[in-house]
């Protein structure tokens, strides 16, 4: 009698944790949007587990053997879950989901004034120092280039009178050096494997 009554109450309180750890797990998947896509894998996960508890259960109160009144036990162990515990469960449940929500808040908040902020103002600083870097480096090479042709203009009068007075010189060399390439690439042409 001893073991059937402990059978009794093992379907019963089964039925109350089953349900508490469903309230739990359902609030906490439905409080999270991240969470959400997760709920069919947890379902399966919750029912797996469930039904491995129970069995475990039946296994230490009777040897595992299945009887048909468990599931009625079951049932009504959940209908006294629902009527008595669930609303306490569920508003416990959302409690520590709004409690660790907003110990997450709180850490992104302190995480972002202590080091996000200072290096987006670092990085703020050093783009305006490499920007004013940049304009104030091409600045020096337009003088210094402006410079350089001004000092070189001379010299470069020099060489180059000498260079367009031999540009009719030049130019008949310039034609057969064209053509000589000309012939080689029709060549090529003709007599690809050669």
């Amino acid at each position: 009698m001893a073991a059937q009554f402990q059978y009794v109450l093992a379907m019963f309180f089964s039925a109350w944790l089953l349900g508490a750890v469903f309230d739990v797990y359902n609030t906490v998947m439905g409080a999270s949007a991240w969470l959400r896509w997760l709920r069919p894998a947890a379902d399966l996960a919750f029912w797996l587990g469930g039904a491995g508890f129970v069995y475990v259960w039946m296994y230490i109160t009777d040897d595992g053997r299945f009887r048909v009144y468990a599931l009625l036990l079951l049932a009504a162990g959940y209908l006294v879950y629902r009527m008595t515990l669930h609303r306490p469960v569920v508003a416990s449940a959302w409690a520590v989901v709004r409690a660790v929500a907003f110990l997450l808040r709180w850490v992104w908040r302190l995480l972002e004034g202590v080091v996000i902020r200072p290096l987006r103002g670092l990085a703020w600083v050093v783009a305006w120092v490499l920007r004013w870097m940049y304009r104030w480096l091409v600045a020096w090479e337009d003088m210094v280039f402006f410079l350089l042709g001004f000092m070189l203009r001379p010299v470069v009068w020099v060489f180059a009178t000498p260079w367009r007075r031999t540009a009719n010189l030049r130019a008949p060399v310039a034609r057969g050096w064209e053509g000589f390439w000309a012939r080689v690439a029709n060549w090529l042409r003709k007599n690809p494997g050669s």
